[in-house]
């Protein structure tokens, strides 16, 4: 039997292998294996930052953002799950902040498999939730979720709170 465990591809990577499949972290090793998509050892984010937050999360990740605009469903890290999205979201971010960049991190798949998920999007009323549990709808993110993905006008937006940084390799 071939392994496939020391490949490392991104979420797009994935997805775009078999057209019209499920989301990953909709499928089981099984499942991926079934439809000829490797199954990884890791898989890559993409995070767009400043150079004192480039610093930040190649330490120990503190101190984490608490404004508003940063941390709106917590304190963690917002990420992309493509290179291309996060270029997008540099350029529209450089227009603000003239020094950024985009960093690649990692996450084990068995990791990221068993992380406490949400998509917000796939909920029957994402705004009620959004109002709740996100600080740019005047909730407060105590949602006690590890990873949280939604749509934006740029791509899926995706979330890794910070109880979970220790999993995430920088």
């Amino acid at each position: 039997m071939r392994s496939y465990a020391s490949w490392d591809v991104t979420l797009s990577e994935i997805t775009l292998t078999k057209p019209n499949t499920p989301w990953v972290e909709d499928l089981s090793p099984q499942q991926l294996r079934k439809r000829s998509v490797l199954v990884t050892r890791y898989i890559s984010f993409f995070t767009v930052q400043g150079p004192a937050d480039v610093a930040r999360l190649y330490g120990d990740g503190l101190p984490w953002p608490t404004k508003t605009d940063r941390s709106g469903l917590g304190e963690g890290v917002y990420a992309w799950a493509s290179h291309m999205y996060a270029e997008r979201y540099l350029e529209l971010r450089l227009k603000q902040i003239p020094v950024l960049e985009i960093v690649r991190f990692r996450i084990y798949y068995a990791d990221f498999r068993n992380l406490k998920k949400l998509r917000v999007d796939s909920l029957p009323d994402p705004e009620k939730w959004m109002s709740k549990y996100s600080k740019l709808w005047g909730g407060v993110p105590d949602h006690g979720l590890e990873y949280i993905t939604r749509e934006t006008a740029i791509g899926r937006e995706h979330f890794f709170h910070k109880s979970i940084f220790n999993k995430l390799k920088f």
